[in-house]
């Protein structure tokens, strides 16, 4: 099976259980795609790296490939290593493809979106996000797009052969610098961040996060709205951000959601380890409550 995972788990008799090996980090599962449907025709398409640094892991440096698709209608982005998972779930194979295609857009998902949506109509956002423990449960929130106050710079950068000038602002609880390339005049950006009279080929926090642009194609391209076997609409952001808290910081009862669980792992000797509810998981996310 292609998508090999830290964890297992089952229900059975109104109990939960889950067995991996080790410490347990969390990130967005896999889902049946049931079908897709052609929503606009991207008139600019951006590929960027995003990398994250997670200190509690050996392999410290994940990153994965984000695809933004321009619109005149949608901004799509992608996280294409989970949209790869989500085809590998889906067909329940594993062949030379497959193992190719994730192996060439990350080691770890980005685990801020699978996909997201800007309509420019209404200037809102559509995040669809996995479901941090189980398989086949995706979740959806919606937002109006940040109001970000940004500070612009005298500083220039060249970044994919475009000049690009620097620009701060606050947002999530972090502080971020972004180069924007006023020559692709439309304000739009990785992520939430937009709203410069330019795209944003660059953008970092200064220490564990960072965007960066590492291609840009005019081709014409469809973009494709995926429909899910399974999936939950939440109320707000907030409604989401503390989902996402909760599976780290209450990951036994977030989990077991109201019923038993039986959560086992191995010590540094190979020996079972029982967890419950005092059990956490370290939190550092790249979007704060």
């Amino acid at each position: 099976m292609l998508l090999a995972v830290s964890l297992f788990h089952l229900e059975a008799h109104g109990q939960r259980m889950m067995m991996f090996k080790g410490s347990y980090s969390p990130n967005m599962q896999a889902a049946v795609i049931r079908d897709s449907t052609v929503i606009d025709t991207a008139q600019l398409s951006l590929a960027y790296r995003f990398t994250r640094t997670c200190e509690q892991a050996t392999d410290s440096v994940r990153w994965c490939r984000i695809a933004v698709q321009v619109g005149r209608k949608v901004v799509k982005q992608q996280d294409v290593l989970r949209l790869y998972t989500h085809l590998a779930y889906t067909n329940r194979r594993s062949n030379e493809r497959w193992d190719a295609a994730l192996k060439a857009n990350g080691n770890s998902g980005s685990d801020l979106f699978s996909e997201l949506y800007l309509d420019k109509a209404t200037d809102s956002l559509t995040v669809v996000c996995g479901d941090w423990f189980d398989f086949d449960r995706m979740k959806d929130y919606r937002q109006a797009r940040p109001a970000l106050k940004w500070q612009l710079h005298d500083e220039r950068a060249d970044i994919c052969g475009y000049v690009c000038h620097k620009a701060t602002a606050e947002y999530g609880g972090r502080s971020w610098t972004v180069w924007y390339a006023p020559d692709i005049p439309l304000p739009i950006g990785p992520w939430k961040l937009s709203g410069l009279p330019g795209a944003i080929l660059r953008a970092t926090d200064g220490g564990l996060f960072a965007f960066d642009c590492v291609a840009i194609s005019r081709d014409p391209a469809p973009i494709v709205k995926y429909r899910y076997n399974s999936l939950q609409h939440l109320k707000s952001r907030e409604a989401y951000l503390r989902y996402e808290r909760n599976c780290h910081e209450r990951p036994y009862e977030t989990f077991a959601r109201g019923e038993k669980a039986y959560i086992v792992t191995t010590d540094a000797a190979g020996r079972l380890v029982y967890l419950d509810e005092t059990w956490t998981i370290p939190y550092n996310p790249l979007e704060l409550e």
